[in-house]
């Protein structure tokens, strides 16, 4: 059968900026401006990172692709394009997300849309019938509400509609969230029907949803992102390129100053300038061989995409794109690494290097990933034995409302000598089985080695107060059989509390925003939302202001007793009414 062909590991760096005023400057990621017309907010970046032919003709891999587009659904959910924003920002499908990597990419899904009418997608709030607990997305959403450091959520409750797949709407190139995994009578696909029996289109997300083994947490501000890939073997030798987009919301400049739709009954929700300059995409050329090794490195961009992603078009760079801090041409840091072949260091925004490692490298070495040799011979796996490696001693001492440091120990010798570095995943629940590893979000894909037995601590975002989560370390290298060590942790009460979204006062008042009361003094108001302007104006004002008097209520039961005997008699008129 021949040897099998030499491993290739191709390794890829940049350093994602923030805005800030320069260079010099610490990065701030506060909210700014005094008013939705003039916010800005810096949510991170999207990226991601796939290889093509040299020529274009063919769409080799997809290496890596942040959480909000891989697991969130961001460019395929409910509701309108050109919402607003907010932190944790639940509807809107954001085409402009990664719209070059998605359409060269070249897979459909069917769009998701409102359960409760095509005509609601502009609708921001009011979906309650078809709204059930969300396991991300969050409060705030109106201006006002928008926490000063722009990232943690002000609730532990939140409920948002799942949507549905649509059989007449045009196909998406992103696929929908996959991080759904409890459903209820409100998330099926007709409003009214019960589980089970209903159908159900949330509850398929997760099958269609083929992102799962590249999805990895946006890289943090203040340090580089370094990525591999283990090249596989059926890619021949020859001329290749990598390719790196990146994305980022509230860029605007004086050519890409984009306004963002308006619900008229919900004015102040979502900031209003999230919408600037598009998509930029880095490329660079390289060579793979299975013998000889490559390094080389893009210092600008290659194009950018549309604004408002409606095609995948890389358009030439051309000078609507700026280069402030963070910013367009600069979304990514100029960064300095050594050259393999000795003499000055080699200096770009986006790099790329590659090493034979069962075989010789560059600067005439070898790695033999552990002391594994080179290939078998027999046309199987190019590592023989592989080495079985696990970290020890998992747990996570003292979890906050939204985040938790994880803390362990790298494996051992002589199974560390084979491990290249750890990956990092979380999920709700305390499933501790490969199948929830699997399925739960990267924290971190790439966590390199340190050391054997050393003690590493990794920080855990983008959790929800007082839930259950199990955490996941798994060692992963070219030769490594990694053996996932588990810990669950419970989250802590958040001090501060913004009930979910739909009848505050009433929710407050019967504890539950399932309360069968609840629901009868929802219909009515859907009901006046329709019927007149001022009416929906009315009710507009009332999800503005109901929030913080909720929570007052939400502290006393002789407050909750007293909202309680006045609805009782509106409650009673209301079941009656037609």
């Amino acid at each position: 059968t021949g040897a099998q062909p030499r491993q290739v590991r191709l390794r890829y760096s940049f350093q994602p900026d923030c805005y800030r005023p320069s260079l010099q400057a610490p990065c701030d990621r506060r909210k700014t401006g005094t008013s939705a017309e003039m916010c800005r907010l810096d949510l991170g970046p999207q990226i991601a990172v796939w290889v093509e032919s040299a020529d274009g003709s063919r769409f080799i891999d997809t290496l890596l692709v942040t959480n909000g587009v891989a697991n969130r659904g961001l460019g395929n959910r409910p509701g309108r394009w050109d919402f607003g924003s907010s932190p944790k920002f639940p509807y809107g499908k954001r085409s402009m997300a990664l719209p070059v990597w998605a359409v060269r990419r070249g897979k459909l899904y069917e769009q998701v849309v409102m359960q409760d009418g095509q005509d609601r997608e502009s609708w921001l709030g009011f979906h309650e019938s078809i709204s059930s607990p969300d396991p991300f997305y969050c409060r705030p959403m109106a201006f006002s509400e928008i926490d000063v450091d722009a990232i943690t959520c002000p609730t532990t409750v939140f409920n948002s509609a799942k949507g549905k797949l649509s059989k007449t709407e045009p196909k998406s190139y992103y696929p929908p969230r996959n991080d759904l995994r409890m459903f209820i009578d409100r998330d099926c696909d007709t409003p009214g029907q019960r589980t089970p029996g209903c159908a159900l289109s949330a509850s398929t997300y997760a099958d269609l949803n083929d992102l799962d083994a590249v999805a990895t947490a946006t890289p943090p501000y203040g340090r580089p992102f370094t990525g591999t890939w283990t090249v596989p073997v059926d890619v021949p030798d020859g001329s290749y390129t990598l390719f790196v987009e990146i994305s980022k919301e509230f860029d605007r400049n004086g050519s890409h100053d984009h306004p963002a739709f308006t619900d008229p009954n919900l004015t102040d929700s979502g900031c209003k300038t999230n919408l600037g300059q598009p998509s930029v995409v880095y490329q660079v050329p390289f060579s793979l061989s299975r013998t000889v090794g490559f390094q080389g490195a893009a210092a600008d961009i290659t194009g950018y995409g549309d604004w408002d992603g409606k095609t995948g078009a890389l358009h030439p760079p051309d000078g609507t794109i700026t280069s402030a801090p963070g910013s367009g041409r600069a979304r990514f840091l100029s960064i300095a690494q050594d050259s393999m072949a000795g003499g000055s260091p080699i200096v770009g925004r986006v790099h790329v290097s590659t090493d034979s490692p069962f075989g010789p490298r560059p600067d005439g070495g070898t790695d033999d990933a552990g002391g594994v040799g080179g290939a078998d011979g027999g046309g199987g796996d190019p590592c023989g034995v592989r080495t079985r490696a696990q970290a020890t001693d998992v747990t996570v001492p003292t979890p906050k409302a939204e985040s938790a440091v994880v803390h362990f120990l790298e494996a051992t010798r002589p199974a560390f000598d084979a491990v290249e570095g750890y990956q990092v995943r979380v999920w709700e629940g305390s499933d501790a089985t490969n199948g929830a590893f699997d399925q739960g979000t990267v924290v971190d894909s790439t966590l390199p080695r340190v050391g054997a037995a050393a003690a590493r601590t990794v920080m855990v975002g983008d959790l929800k107060g007082e839930k259950m989560y199990t955490v996941g370390v798994k060692p992963f290298g070219p030769c490594v059989d990694g053996v996932i060590a588990y810990a669950s942790f419970m989250t802590e009460t958040r001090q501060f509390k913004t009930l979910g979204s739909g009848c505050f006062i009433a929710t407050a008042a019967y504890g539950t925003p399932q309360a069968m009361d609840v629901d009868v003094l929802r219909r009515a108001r859907d009901r006046a939302r329709d019927s007149s302007a001022f009416a929906a104006a009315a009710v507009a004002l009332y999800e503005r202001s109901s929030p913080p008097l909720a929570g007052l209520l939400g502290e006393t039961d002789g407050g909750r007793a007293a909202v309680r005997r006045a609805l009782a008699p509106l409650i009673e008129l209301l079941k009656v009414a037609p």
